[in-house]
């Protein structure tokens, strides 16, 4: 059953995007946490795990297909990805290893939201609990 809030960690180094998505995420009744790049999204777990990560391929620091291996390794937590990487290689890789979903920037708000939606039904039950 998905919880009546739902938790999404959103990881993106593009500090507008971050600001975007998160108010239009927040607007539609979701719980957002933001990181600029994997190592603080890393720091972020620590403090609680979300019901979903979104997260950006190419990041400074520790990138998102890193990021998504490690929290994989943990927990069995949906990730979608978000990329500006549109190759098919790359998508089948990381929908093959880590992603429930891969969505090409730039993309429009109301298909993401339509992809979380699809994904947190399709895991349903198996969400993380807190």
């Amino acid at each position: 059953m998905i919880p009546a809030v739902v938790r999404i960690l959103l990881v993106d180094d593009d500090p507008n995007l971050l600001v975007f998505l998160g108010e239009q995420l927040r607007d539609d009744g979701y719980s957002v946490t933001t990181a600029r790049d994997g190592v603080e999204a890393l720091r972020r777990l620590e403090s609680g795990w979300p019901d979903l990560l979104i997260v950006d391929m190419m990041m400074p620091r520790m990138d998102g297909l890193t990021l998504a291996r490690q929290v994989k390794a943990r927990a069995d937590l949906p990730i979608i990805v978000l990329s500006a990487i549109d190759a098919g290689d790359s998508k089948a890789a990381a929908l093959e290893e880590v992603a429930e979903d891969y969505i090409t920037k730039p993309f429009h708000y109301g298909e993401l939201r339509a992809r979380i939606n699809r994904v947190l039904r399709r895991v349903g039950d198996r969400l993380p609990s807190a």
